[in-house]
């Protein structure tokens, strides 16, 4: 059974096309898997990069061309524990951790 890439995948990661990816991402998104990219192949994850609006995916396959990872399937489903492995989720979590912990020391009150 096939499932959408996490965009936290770990390099090494195997992914394809999904078969709708023309319903999926940007005129750009599209342009770059036309180009660089066929139907029914596997790509190695090389890294992913994750930000607040967006997502990156490149492959060993293709260097240096961002793809958009919504537009892939994983081949083996990536475990919640490895992306826990992931340097974009780790920050977000600490940074997200640090927000919470300055809401809860600054309780509004003037001393």
């Amino acid at each position: 059974m096939d499932s959408t890439m996490s965009i936290y995948a770990l390099p090494g990661h195997k992914v394809k096309l999904k078969e709708n990816y023309m319903m999926m991402g940007y005129g750009h998104d599209k342009d770059n898997i036309q180009r660089h990219l066929k139907l029914g192949e596997i790509y190695t994850v090389e890294e992913t990069m994750v930000f607040s609006s967006t997502s990156y995916v490149y492959f060993e396959e293709v260097p240096g061309i961002s793809f958009n990872p919504i537009q892939f399937d994983s081949i083996i489903p990536q475990s919640h524990e490895d992306d826990m492995k992931n340097p974009y989720l780790i920050k977000f979590i600490e940074d997200s951790a640090r927000y919470s912990q300055s809401k809860e020391g600054n309780s509004g009150e003037d001393v």
